[in-house]
């Protein structure tokens, strides 16, 4: 079994009002590691991505959705060059979608929105 190395570190940094869950964590091609969560405030679910180093210094933060609706369930996953893909679950409550998006190694959110269900 593994050994604390350190104390723990806020991953939602720099958030002080509302409540921030649903973590999802990967470590990137580039050794930094990227965690995405829902931060709950002024009445709506934001994603947010931030982008910490191996030692856990805070490097940025990538806004992925910050719109009116409610977006849950982030999951993410590394590709080359310190870039991600992050997919999470968007609606209204009459209409829900999965929504996925690629963001560049610089943090630029990049391209359309991908809408990922299809109906047959």
């Amino acid at each position: 079994m593994g050994e604390k190395a350190g104390g723990e570190v806020k991953l939602s940094q720099g958030f002080v009002n509302g409540d921030q869950f649903s973590p999802a964590v990967t470590t990137l091609s580039n050794g930094n590691i990227a965690v995405a969560f829902v931060d709950l405030r002024g009445g709506d679910n934001d994603i947010y991505v931030q982008i910490w180093s191996p030692t856990l210094t805070f490097i940025r933060q990538d806004n992925i959705n910050t719109g009116a609706l409610q977006t849950v369930d982030p999951s993410i996953t590394a590709l080359a060059g310190g870039a991600y893909a992050i997919s999470y679950t968007q609606g209204t409550g009459a209409d829900t979608d999965i929504i996925g998006q690629l963001v560049s190694g610089a943090g630029g959110v990049g391209g359309p929105v991908r809408h990922f269900q299809r109906y047959r």
